[in-house]
């Protein structure tokens, strides 16, 4: 809500140089766009109703996409109504964009497009969503490993140069940014200000397995190599199993490689907030909609109920204001921790 409205004010340069703002400057053009569009209506009117745009978006994505690979030609039937229903009442994406108003359905959704067009054997239009997904938001980087994957799987489908295309849309998106006396390379300085910010923690509330060290997690740097060594490990042995078995992967395979590629970052990286894995989040559901397997369904009900609990503290934070004095996990609470009859009278 200060980022929508200091870029009203035309603050954009001052946010960017006092490091208040540290999101693409895409999020940047869309709100200016949207606050000139509707300059009249409520700023939080205008917010939700952009991040619920987009998580609508998504839920019809996935649907269309589910639908086309499980080759359904003829009218919709029970099926494709149950697959419906699953993607637009999926609840991480509700709680996330609709309830908390969070801005991570926009990079998700061409997470998600990329992984889908790879499914379908698209790969240069594929990798153009990957750069869009890149330019939105740094996690986008996730889905990384998936596409260094399918390239050694033997297939060869795109050309080598086509991984260049991801710092070349990054660096159009900046690029708008000296009209306006910023930086034109704006999103490889915001990207590596990400870098440094929380440095002194390893822990952010996602459920990933520095929880499991307590408050030793952040009591130095020396599990943050050995688990980006496992993880690359883990990358390597996939990538060396395929490559063996000279058979590249099918469409539900490469929806589930990308679900684990997003997972696997979120879980073995440190400092991961509890929304960054919701690309491969949203991807799981989509494999478990497509497999409809007892296991598959049990792995994503257990994914949702962890993510779920992480997003609780602070959903719940502004309606006890006990909870939300205190800092929970190494980031800080929501300021407005007003009761709810307070913030209904205006007070």
């Amino acid at each position: 809500i200060p980022w929508f409205d200091e870029i009203q004010r035309g603050q954009i340069t001052v946010m960017y140089e006092n490091g208040t703002f540290n999101y693409s400057p895409l999020f940047f053009y869309l709100y200016k766009l949207t606050g000139d569009v509707f300059g009249t209506a409520h700023t939080h009117l205008v917010c939700k109703l952009l991040h619920i745009a987009a998580e609508m978006a998504l839920s019809m994505l996935c649907f269309l996409g589910i639908e086309r690979l499980r080759g359904t030609r003829k009218q919709p039937d029970g099926a494709s109504f149950a697959v419906f229903c699953c993607c637009w009442l999926n609840p991480v994406l509700i709680l996330n964009a609709a309830a908390w108003g969070q801005t991570d359905s926009f990079y998700v959704l061409f997470s998600v497009a990329a992984v889908l067009l790879l499914a379908r054997r698209r790969p240069v239009c594929a990798m153009a969503a990957f750069a869009l997904c890149c330019a939105w938001k740094m996690q986008g980087l996730f889905l990384l490993p998936l596409f260094i994957l399918l390239y050694l799987c033997g297939e060869k489908p795109f050309s080598l140069l086509w991984f260049l295309l991801v710092p070349a849309v990054m660096a159009a998106v900046s690029l708008p940014m000296a009209l306006i006396g910023g930086n034109p390379f704006q999103l490889f300085v915001t990207y590596f200000a990400q870098f440094g910010e929380h440095s002194g923690k390893l822990v952010l509330n996602y459920p990933n397995w520095y929880l499991l060290l307590g408050e030793s997690a952040n009591a130095g740097s020396l599990y943050t190599p050995v688990m980006i060594g496992a993880l690359a490990i883990a990358f390597a042995a996939l990538a060396v199993g395929f490559v063996r078995r000279r058979e590249p992967p099918s469409a539900r395979q490469i929806i589930l490689l990308g679900a684990w590629s997003v997972l696997m970052c979120a879980f073995f990286l440190p400092r991961m907030h509890d929304r960054y894995a919701l690309a491969g989040e949203v991807l799981l559901l989509c494999y478990a909609l497509l497999s409809r397997r007892p296991a598959v369904l049990v792995s994503l009900v257990l994914c949702y109920t962890a993510t779920l609990n992480a997003y609780a503290g602070y959903l719940i934070a502004p309606f006890l204001p006990d909870l939300a004095a205190e800092p929970a996990n190494g980031r800080a609470v929501p300021a407005d921790a007003r009761s709810v009859p307070e913030r209904k009278a205006g007070l």
